[in-house]
C-alpha cells in the first residue's frame, strides 16, 4: 500500500449533516421511542413505551425484562439506559430498575437503609466510578455505591426529577419545579440553583463551562458552573415550544424539541438555527417530538422521535484525504491513537505520525535503537501511552509516546505480522512462527503450543462476546472462545 485513505471528521469542518431514515428496518421503534444509548461494543440500545431494543446496524432484537415475582406481570416502558466503567448496562422502566449482568437482565432489588425500593418511575440513570445515580419521579434520588453495594434514598428537596448530568465529580439534578441540586459524587448537597420563574425542566446538558436547561415553556437556559448565574437564551419567534433533549457536537448545542431539531453555538453568541443537511435543507422530522438524541462513537446523532421513528443525522465533514506515504514507502500498519489525536503509521522504512490538529501531513518519528538502519515495520499497537512496534526481522519495540523513549526485546519472535490488546489488556503477538502471549510479569513470551507447525498469523480480532479469532497464511481459522485458555480450530461446512 503506496498511499491510503483517512477520514477528517475531526478536523472541523462547518456542521451540516447527511441524514439517514431508520424507520423501515427499525419498524417495532416507530412509536413511543424514550432514549437511546450506543454500548461499547458499538450496539444502540433503544428504550421505547413497548419496551426494550437492540440494532446492531443490520437488524433489531426486542429483549424481554424478567419478572419481579411472580405476582408481577408489569409491561416495562423504558425510560434511560446507560453504561458504567465495568460495562454493566443500567435500564430504567416504568417501574424501577434493571441491569444486565453475565445472567442476563436481573431487577435491581437493594434497598436503602429504611427498606425502600425503587418502583416508580426512573426518568434517569448516571454512573462515575463506583456510583450510579438514579433520578425517579415519585421517589425522588437514589444513589447506589457498587462497592459497598448500599443504597441511599436522596427524597428529603423533592420527589419528581427530570434529569441528571455528572460532570468529574460533580452531579446536577433537576426537577419538575424548575431547581437545579448539586451533589459531590457521593451524595453530599452542595448547593440550590433556582431559575427565575416556575418552569418545568426537560433535560439538562453540560459544556465546558456551562450547564443547559431545556423546558417546558419555551425556554433554555443557561448556567456558568463558577459563577452559578443564570442566564435566559432568548428564542425570538421559535416554532417550538417543549425542548425533551440535548447534545453536544463539535461546535453547537444541539436541542431536540417538539418542532424539530436545532443547533445553537456552544459557548459564544448566536442565535438559534435549525439543523440542516448537506443540500442547505433543513432538517425536519415531520412536527414530531425528539424525545432524546444519543451520540454516537462516529460523531453521529440518533435523533429518537416520538411518533415518526428514528433519524440518524451525521457530520458532512466526514471526508476523505488521500495521503501519500512519504517518498513512496509502502504502508504496512495503520494505528489510530483516540487518547492523543493522532494516527501512528508504520511502513517498511520507519514509523510516521499523522497529527489530526496540525493538519500538515506525516511527519516522520524518530526513535531511538541500536540498530542503525530504518526499522521495516509490520504491525503496531497502542496501550496507554506506550506504542508497541512490530519488526520483520528485528522482534520487538515499544516507544512511549510521551517520553519519547524506547525499549528493544530481544528475546522477541523475529518476524511479527500482528500485534493485538484484548479486551482484557492481554497482548498477543502473531507471527511467522505462530501466536504469542506477552507475559507482564516475567517480560517474557510465550508460544501457543496449538500451532506445532508454525503456521504463520496474519490476523487476530475479538469481537462483542470477547471470543478471539485468528486467521493463518493457510486460510486456517482458530476461535477461543471467552472465558477458555487454547484455541480450536473451526471446519468450514
Amino acid at each position: 500500500m503506496i498511499g491510503f485513505l483517512v477520514s477528517l471528521c475531526a478536523f472541523g469542518q462547518e456542521e451540516v449533516y447527511q441524514v439517514k431514515n431508520y424507520n423501515t428496518i427499525l419498524t417495532p421503534c416507530q412509536l413511543g421511542n424514550n432514549c437511546a444509548y450506543q454500548d461499547h461494543f458499538g450496539t444502540l440500545w433503544i428504550g421505547n413505551e413497548d419496551g426494550l431494543f437492540t440494532f446492531d446496524g443490520i437488524s433489531i432484537k426486542k429483549h424481554v425484562l424478567p419478572q419481579k415475582n411472580q405476582q408481577d406481570f408489569s409491561k416495562y416502558s423504558i425510560y434511560a439506559i446507560t453504561e458504567d466503567e465495568e460495562q454493566t448496562l443500567w435500564i430504567g422502566t416504568s417501574s424501577g430498575v434493571f441491569y444486565r449482568s453475565s445472567n442476563g437482565f436481573q431487577p435491581f432489588s437493594t434497598r436503602s437503609k429504611y427498606q425502600v425500593a425503587i418502583s416508580s418511575k426512573v426518568s434517569k440513570i448516571a454512573t462515575h466510578g463506583d456510583f450510579v445515580w438514579m433520578a425517579t419521579e415519585g421517589q425522588g434520588l437514589f444513589l447506589y455505591n457498587k462497592k459497598s453495594q448500599h443504597l441511599t434514598h436522596i427524597n428529603q428537596h423533592a420527589a419528581m426529577y427530570t434529569d441528571l448530568c455528572i460532570d468529574g465529580q460533580i452531579v446536577y439534578a433537576s426537577t419538575y419545579s424548575g431547581l437545579i441540586l448539586t451533589f459531590s459524587i457521593d451524595g453530599q448537597l452542595i448547593d440550590k440553583i433556582n431559575l427565575p420563574a416556575y418552569h418545568r425542566i426537560k433535560c439538562m446538558q453540560v459544556t465546558p463551562q456551562s450547564v443547559w436547561i431545556g423546558t417546558a415553556q419555551h425556554s433554555l437556559f443557561k448556567i456558568n458552573k463558577k459563577t452559578k448565574n443564570v442566564q435566559v437564551i432568548d428564542l425570538p419567534d421559535a416554532s417550538f415550544r417543549n425542548i425533551y433533549s440535548m447534545a453536544v457536537s463539535k461546535k453547537h448545542i444541539i436541542l431536540g424539541t417538539d418542532y424539530g431539531a436545532f443547533q445553537m453555538p456552544i459557548e459564544g453568541e448566536g442565535d438559534y438555527q435549525p439543523l440542516r443537511d448537506k443540500f442547505g435543507d433543513e432538517i425536519f422530522t415531520y412536527e414530531s417530538e425528539i424525545r432524546s438524541i444519543a451520540k454516537d462513537k462516529d460523531g453521529g446523532l440518533w435523533l429518537m422521535t416520538y411518533m415518526n421513528g428514528i433519524l440518524r443525522i451525521s457530520p458532512n465533514g466526514t471526508a476523505i484525504m488521500n495521503l501519500d506515504s512519504p517518498n513512496g514507502q509502502i504502508v504496512s500498519a495503520l494505528c489510530p491513537d483516540q487518547q492523543q489525536g493522532k494516527l501512528w503509521v508504520g511502513t517498511r522504512n520507519g514509523l510516521f505520525m499523522l497529527d489530526k490538529e496540525e493538519r500538515g501531513g506525516l511527519h516522520p518519528v524518530d526513535i531511538p535503537h541500536e540498530k542503525q538502519m530504518p526499522l521495516e515495520i509490520r504491525a503496531l499497537c497502542k496501550e496507554n501511552d506506550n506504542l508497541w512496534i512490530g519488526l520483520y526481522g528485528n522482534g520487538l519495540m515499544i516507544y512511549n509516546t510521551q517520553t519519547k523513549a524506547s525499549k528493544s526485546y530481544p528475546d522477541a519472535p523475529k518476524f511479527i505480522n500482528k500485534i493485538f490488546k484484548t479486551y482484557q489488556g492481554e497482548i498477543l503477538l502473531g507471527t511467522d512462527m505462530g501466536l504469542y502471549t506477552f507475559q507482564k510479569e516475567t517480560a517474557s513470551f510465550v508460544r501457543e503450543a496449538k500451532w506445532t507447525n508454525e503456521e504463520s498469523i496474519y490476523e487476530i480480532m475479538e469481537d462483542s462476546r470477547h471470543n478471539l479469532w485468528i486467521t493463518t497464511a493457510s486460510q486456517k481459522a482458530y476461535l477461543r472462545k471467552a472465558g477458555k485458555t487454547s484455541f480450536e480450530p473451526q471446519i468450514r461446512k
